[in-house]
């Protein structure tokens, strides 16, 4: 049975936009009765993952407003004080999706030539 109640973070260009959500400040969070709420995680495969830079992305979806910016995970690699400069480019984006929605991912950076998608909805 799909949960038809979410809450989801105030992720400026994307909740506002969601049928049937409503701000709740004290929690800085949106909540919203809504069974059409996506993950969509995605990865690079190439070989220069953890050095090439491809982010940020944005995620907009065709003939609305939502158009959310995604940045990779943090660092993987801590030597001391200093970072390893490595960093997975996988990226999970909140998504809407109503029927017929279309997404255009839209890469600031080279896509990679091999990556994987996965969509995990509720």
């Amino acid at each position: 049975m799909k949960a038809d109640f979410s809450l989801i973070p105030n992720t400026p260009d994307f909740a506002k936009y969601v049928d049937d959500c409503a701000f709740e400040g004290q929690m800085n969070a949106w909540t919203c009765q809504q069974t059409r709420l996506g993950q969509l995680l995605f990865e690079s495969e190439d070989v220069d993952t953890l050095d090439r830079s491809i982010q940020p992305i944005y995620a907009q979806m065709q003939g609305s407003r939502i158009d959310n910016k995604i940045n990779s995970f943090m660092d993987h690699v801590w030597d001391g004080f200093y970072t390893g400069q490595t960093r997975l480019s996988r990226f999970p984006i909140i998504v809407y999706l109503p029927q017929g929605a279309v997404y255009d991912i839209v890469y600031t950076g080279s896509p990679p030539k091999k990556q994987f998608y996965t969509l995990v909805s509720q």
